[in-house]
């Protein structure tokens, strides 16, 4: 069903928070996890404006999970303090499919213990061969998210754009490739729509890694534009610091 929510005041927003069960790894679920037929014909219009998201660093779960084929908005809202543990929880945001944007946004201080490559933060990955999600983002700040095997700030197979003055930055992998994003275009799994577009007024800085592409991490078939020294730079790893295109290809180094 369509639903918006939206602060009565914004500048005193309320905070959806909440603890894990047996049953939910998530806060807010658009979609059915277990129910993929129904989910096929699920196609609403959710918006969540002014509402915060809170996690628990003790407790492995998600702000928000999409997993049917939605037009959603997540706008002024701050997003932190999530923690994703493999099998017990998923990142931050998950987005399996639909459509979406996050809009004047701030997503912070979220992190990943283990596994590889996942994302602490964004992950925009089909969970079944459908088409690839698409998100939009916009005006957002995805910064100081850690982990310990890359892909921290976002990991997209899918159709991702980040414009207006979005910066991803000061997000910090232990292990890995791709501390600030990491796109991959799995031809097998979701074809060849896997696409990162990045505006000219977008920042991608201060992202670090201990093998390639500290801000950037781009399989060879995905798509990337925008990606410029003055979009991209101030990354750190052991080679390709800010932007590494497989094979061993270093862009803006």
């Amino acid at each position: 069903q369509d639903i918006t929510l939206k602060a009565c005041d914004p500048n005193d927003p309320p905070t959806i928070t909440g603890s894990i069960d047996t049953t939910s790894y998530f806060l807010v679920s658009i979609g059915v996890l277990d129910d993929q037929t129904s989910c096929e014909a699920e196609q609403p219009t959710v918006v969540f404006d002014g509402i915060n998201f809170a996690g628990d660093h003790e407790l492995p779960f998600s702000a928000i999970l999409v997993i049917c084929d939605a037009t959603w908005t997540l706008r002024n809202a701050d997003v932190a303090n999530f923690r994703f543990v493999p099998l017990l929880g998923y990142p931050a945001l998950t987005i399996a499919s639909g459509t979406g944007v996050i809009d004047s946004c701030t997503i912070h201080d979220n992190r990943t213990d283990d596994g590889g490559p996942v994302a602490s933060t964004i992950q925009l990955v089909p969970l079944t061969q459908t088409v690839p999600p698409s998100l939009d983002i916009h005006d957002t700040v995805i910064s100081d998210n850690s982990g310990i095997f890359g892909a921290i700030g976002i990991m997209a197979f899918g159709s991702l754009s980040l414009s207006g003055t979005s910066s991803v930055r000061n997000n910090t992998a232990l292990a890995g490739d791709g501390g600030g994003i990491f796109i991959v275009d799995d031809s097998g799994t979701v074809g060849s729509q896997t696409s990162l577009t990045i505006g000219e007024n977008v920042t991608i800085t201060g992202n670090s890694c201990p093998t390639n592409g500290g801000g950037i991490w781009a399989s060879t078939d995905a798509s990337v534009t925008g990606a410029t020294a003055q979009t991209v730079f101030g990354n750190t790893a052991a080679q390709c610091s800010n932007y590494f295109q497989d094979p061993s290809n270093c862009i803006l180094n």
